[in-house]
């Protein structure tokens, strides 16, 4: 959820008409892009997603991966962290249930763009062959490791009886962010839009512009500002959009009332620094791409 242009090679998913199969939506119903923005946790792409619920050309999800990661015959086979037993997630689902609901409520609501901003944990290699990831278009929104694992283990802390917020170590996403990179530019062939958190929140506008330029989006003054909400769709993971419920536009993140503060890595868990140093190489190398 960058420096030097996308411009020099095609979008991922927007060079060359994707062919539907048999079975797909007349032609004119189809979105003209389907948008897929990878980030890992805390990376601020929920406010990055609240921005373009602004936009009235496009249709936003929040995370419709999650359900089919977590739970469900499809899931990931590791060991739930109690907490997300206390989120709104379907427990039985799949992930090309949830992936069609990215063309179909845009399809129903006439917006140009369908967009679902998703974690790049919820990737799973097995689920989502190129052949499948060939249908959209992908972005990426990164931020530097050590505030994004300072931020995990902050929203954790607040956990109670009615959050959904945990911390683990293996979902810092880094890993799971490089796969999917290299399957995008390397498999599809094709050169994904990528922006960074610090780089947003320093210039907005900038940023903004330059990333709608990269979707083939216009850009809409309406995506820097907006009323502090919080939308229905985030309530399916209590506890960890209450920043993001509060903010008003880019800015560094304000934290809800009685939200403790993100403490230094020195007093993490010593797994916590080494899952840092080792995303921080990804990292490096994503930002060096990014959209300017």
């Amino acid at each position: 959820m960058p420096d030097m242009a996308a411009s020099c090679g095609r979008v991922a998913g927007l060079p060359s008409p994707v062919v539907e199969p048999a079975t797909a939506e007349p032609a004119e119903t189809v979105p003209k892009v389907r948008l897929l923005l990878w980030a890992p946790p805390r990376s601020m792409s929920t406010a990055f997603e609240r921005s373009l619920m602004q936009h009235a050309d496009v249709s936003v999800h929040h995370e419709l991966l999650a359900d089919c990661f977590y739970f469900g015959n499809e899931r990931h086979p590791k060991k739930l962290d109690p907490a997300i037993e206390r989120s709104k997630l379907l427990r039985d689902t799949t992930y090309t249930k949830q992936l069609a609901l990215l063309s179909s409520a845009a399809a129903n609501d006439g917006r140009r763009v369908a967009f679902s901003k998703e974690l790049s944990i919820y990737y799973q290699p097995a689920r989502l062959p190129p052949s499948v990831l060939a249908q959209y278009t992908h972005a990426f929104l990164i931020r530097k490791p050590e505030k994004v694992m300072r931020s995990f283990i902050r929203v954790a802390e607040k956990s109670g009886a009615s959050s959904s917020t945990y911390f683990d170590v293996d979902e810092v996403g880094f890993h799971e962010l490089e796969l999917l990179f290299q399957v995008v530019t390397g498999e599809l062939r094709a050169t994904p839009v990528i922006i960074d958190a610090d780089d947003l929140v320093a210039a907005p506008e900038k940023v903004l512009r330059a990333w709608c330029a990269a979707v083939g989006l216009p850009f809409d003054e309406r995506m820097l500002f907006w009323l502090a909400e919080m939308p229905q769709q985030w309530t399916k993971w209590p506890g960890w959009h209450d920043d993001a419920a509060k903010s008003t536009g880019f800015a560094p993140p304000r934290h809800a009332a009685g939200a403790v503060e993100a403490p230094p890595l020195g007093a993490a868990p010593a797994d916590a620094q080494r899952a840092v140093d080792m995303a921080q190489p990804v990292y490096e190398k994503l930002y060096a791409m990014c959209t300017r």
